[in-house]
């Protein structure tokens, strides 16, 4: 404990049933809390991947049924966790999650509530949003462009932080390419390009299959491997048929064993056409991997065009695939693009910073809740 000389009990909302960027932050940020001497809970649906991975961490969990952000027995359950528990801080890790505390206050869960906003999704203006958007003490941005997203909804300035997602050191997996490409049918030989998303329309796979094509078409031969399902993949896959690079790309679903792949990769590349930061280049980064990127929401904060990567404008298919021949053909560059990223951007953007920075804002925010309570 940095902050303060006595502990905060924090309690952490995620009803996510799947294992994605935003779950994986939660972990983090609560493992890490934990491991500086904060009472921990985090609540979630029961059997959800995060409860799973939070089994045996000194994070107590709390599964309970709900059925999104109206159930109102779940909000009821969720105030009582809260007064049991006397946690002192609700933090809301999604949309949803968010309007579960709301409701959670009506049925007596005093502790101050801050959302950890992770997406650029616009705020929708309608009239349970502008209760919603109003209650909570604080929220944590995760870039400078989900801020203003916050701001353009009608969210005070002075009331949001711009704390950003933060990844763990990186560790390479030793003899991992020769070993991957001899279970996947890769080449060893030709250049890896990868990219770790679910399938899903925000992730801009289409447009990084039209930029293989143009690629392909330009005799450029490298393998491309997509790491992560989602309900686009069979669509994906008539769009590489119809551009006739079926055999051009790998399609892995989800992998645990991502460090492995890290450590083979030569270039990364994200495609998104919406993003509110994006912790899989951070992942790459803090891997040392050039990364080629769309200008997507909170992304120009960690790709810098020439400096730490290459940037293409959103949807611009022959700007991706011109950004991806450059790293291809100029590795040297491309390097030098990886390893100042490495230092510019992973270092003050790691897990123990990001936990670092979180816990003193908690702590900050709780002293001064306190601090009005008494005046």
């Amino acid at each position: 404990m940095s902050v303060e000389s006595r502990p905060l009990v924090t309690l952490h909302v995620d009803l996510a049933d799947e294992w994605r960027g935003g779950q994986r932050q939660v972990y983090l940020l609560a493992t890490g809390l934990a491991d500086r001497g904060h009472p921990t809970h985090v609540a979630t649906r029961p059997g959800t991947p995060l409860a799973r991975r939070l089994a045996g961490t000194p994070v107590r969990v709390h599964e309970m049924a709900c059925r999104g952000e109206w159930d109102l027995a779940a909000a009821l359950r969720l105030a009582g966790l809260a007064r049991e528990n006397r946690v002192e801080l609700v933090a809301a890790h999604a949309s949803h999650p968010h309007g579960l505390a709301v409701w959670a206050r009506w049925f007596g869960m005093r502790a101050p509530l801050v959302v950890h906003r992770r997406v650029d999704f616009p705020v929708r203006a309608h009239f349970f949003n502008r209760g919603k958007y109003a209650a909570p003490a604080a929220y944590i941005a995760i870039s400078e462009a989900v801020k203003a997203i916050l701001v353009q909804g009608g969210v005070p300035a002075a009331k949001i932080a711009v704390i950003s997602s933060g990844v763990p050191a990186f560790a390479a997996v030793p003899g991992a390419r020769e070993k991957l490409a001899a279970e996947f049918g890769l080449d060893p030989a030709l250049p890896w390009v990868g990219d770790v998303a679910s399938l899903v329309d925000h992730k801009g796979h289409a447009h990084l299959l039209a930029a293989w094509s143009r690629l392909r078409r330009d005799g450029i031969r490298a393998e491309l491997i997509l790491i992560g399902d989602g309900p686009l993949g069979e669509s994906l896959r008539l769009q590489a048929e119809r551009l006739g690079i079926a055999g051009a790309v790998h399609w892995l679903g989800w992998r645990e064993d991502v460090p492995a792949w890290l450590s083979a990769l030569d270039v990364f590349v994200m495609t998104s056409v919406t993003e509110g930061l994006c912790t899989a280049i951070l992942d790459a980064m803090a891997a040392r991997i050039p990364v080629v990127a769309t200008a997507a929401g909170g992304i120009p904060e960690l790709v810098r065009d020439g400096q730490t990567g290459l940037l293409a404008p959103v949807g611009d298919d022959a700007t991706i695939a011109e950004r991806l021949r450059f790293a291809l053909r100029e590795g040297e560059s491309a390097k030098a693009m990886a390893e100042r990223a490495f230092r510019e951007v992973w270092q003050p953007r790691s897990a123990a910073t990001m936990v670092g920075q979180t816990e003193e804002f908690y702590c900050r925010l709780t002293q001064d809740s306190n601090s009005n309570t008494l005046n």
